[in-house]
């Protein structure tokens, strides 16, 4: 081969797999926008953000993994926690007015089908302890995260 055709050769590889990287990378990005689910960790917990109606949360004997979940407002949300024992004590807390709602033990999942108010830090306690936390934003694109997740800490601060 010439010099020229193997430069022209060169050139051309790199084209395409600079292209076929960009798109690799543009379709990773779009599949995370279609789920819209980010987890991110501040202060050592981990926070979610969801612009789903079903929340899902795995429970590690300790802490709900995420531990706050922040989801974009909706009618009603149906929130599903694996991992805790039958037996358990396991309830949704509204703190503004102390108002407790059970959950329900189904087919190994505690489920809670329920409507939640915007700005409110709804706690989830598990046998009688602090566990995890739900948020409901009007619109998560407009959040200032760092204040909103350092103000979900402040006012989960007591039952932590």
């Amino acid at each position: 081969m010439s010099k020229q055709k193997m430069i022209i050769y060169m050139l051309l590889v790199f084209i395409i797999g600079v292209f076929g990287g960009l798109i690799v990378n543009l379709n990773k990005d779009k599949k995370i926008d279609d789920n819209n689910n980010h987890e991110e960790i501040v202060s050592g917990y981990s926070f979610e953000m969801t612009d789903k109606n079903v929340i899902n949360k795995d429970y590690d004997g300790t802490y709900l993994k995420s531990f706050v979940t922040v989801a974009e407002a909706q009618d009603e949300f149906t929130i599903n926690l694996n991992g805790i024992n039958s037996d358990s004590e396991v309830m949704m807390i509204d703190p503004n007015n102390g108002d407790m709602k059970p959950m329900n033990y189904e087919n190994g999942v505690y489920t809670l089908k329920t409507s939640l108010d915007n700005d409110v830090s709804y706690g989830i306690i598990i046998d009688f302890k602090l566990s995890g936390s739900i948020r409901v934003v009007n619109d998560l694109n407009s959040v200032d995260k760092d204040k909103l997740f350092n103000e979900i800490l402040i006012a989960l601060g007591c039952g932590l």
